[in-house]
């Protein structure tokens, strides 16, 4: 059974005057030198002006996280959202030598994802594509990279990612990725560093939805996701062999696209001169709100402050 958990849109109504007021009350100050029943209040009451507005986000950093994301969604206020996901793949302890006379029976990127964000029934196509540019660990790669021009066309590889499942499977159909591996040597195929420079990496993204949609989380270190070799040789048949994807030893990161063109959100992004009374705050480095406190710097010059408990 798969357990739905919360979206990851959220929509923010809040009231400018008052959020939450403090679970725990604070120690009165001195009163225990009160008599038994007595007490003390101390009151202010005060209206301030205060600016909020709901702006674009920029990027976050999408390498070495533990989750990456994948797929697209339709969101009633958002509008339009998508998560694209690049990496690396590793040697594993069947890396190996192909043997002589190799022939493929199949080539399968199976990515495992344990959470789904949305409420579309529908499977998500996805593609895969040979990413042409060398991935560092040592580097932050962010999610509003511009990667035109850095992946082959046209794809390696397609699949599905479905709703009511668990492991996503890629068919590598592209002869040419395929035949680097069947042609490399054996000390190649059994070194990561080697892997890595022989084929830099994978871009994965999906078909865009036209109605709901959802967004899937992969975990990095998912045992099920991982890059396998189905072939027979001269000597040998059934064989097969994997290549790894982990956080531990390949670089990923995630590329997240927003479009809310159209949709409710659009008229508060387009002007942040006015207080607005609805505000929006949404993850993929996309939609947060500001609130300023334009008087909030005179209040110590206007007069001594104690503060005993605030709501």
């Amino acid at each position: 059974m798969r357990t739905e958990f919360l979206p990851i849109y959220v929509i923010g109504l809040i009231f400018f005057a008052l959020l939450n007021s403090c679970e725990t009350k604070p120690d009165f100050i001195g009163s225990d030198l009160l008599p038994s029943g007595d007490n003390f209040t101390v009151s202010f009451d005060s209206t301030e002006i205060v600016h909020a507005y709901s702006v674009l986000g920029d990027s976050l950093i999408g390498s070495n996280k533990e989750i990456q994301l994948l797929g697209s969604i339709i969101d009633p206020f958002f509008g339009f959202s998508k998560a694209e996901y690049v990496t690396q793949i590793e040697a594993s302890s069947s890396s190996q030598s192909f043997g002589l006379n190799p022939v493929v029976d199949s080539v399968i990127l199976y990515l495992q994802y344990n959470e789904i964000s949305g409420e579309g029934i529908f499977p998500q196509q996805i593609r895969a594509y040979e990413y042409l540019e060398y991935l560092r660990k040592d580097t932050n790669y962010y999610t509003n990279k511009d990667i035109t021009g850095l992946y082959r066309q046209p794809e390696i590889g397609t699949g599905w990612l479905s709703f009511n499942d668990t492991v996503a499977k890629i068919y590598i159909t592209d002869d040419e990725f395929i035949n680097k591996f069947l042609q490399a040597e054996d000390s190649i195929l059994k070194n990561t560093d080697y892997v890595q420079e022989l084929m830099y990496g994978i871009y994965l993204t999906s078909d865009d939805v036209t109605t709901e949609g959802f967004i899937a989380s992969l975990p990095h270190d998912a045992s099920g996701t991982l890059l396998r070799f189905y072939y027979a040789n001269d000597t040998l048949d059934s064989l097969y062999q994997d290549y790894d994807i982990s956080r531990v030893a390949s670089q990923q990161f995630n590329l997240f696209k927003h479009d809310y063109t159209g949709y409710p959100i659009e008229g508060y992004l387009s002007d942040t001169s006015r207080n607005n009374s609805l505000m929006f705050l949404q993850s993929m480095s996309g939609v947060y709100s500001i609130i300023r406190f334009p008087g909030f710097t005179s209040w110590l010059d206007s007069m001594p402050v104690a503060i005993n408990e605030a709501n």
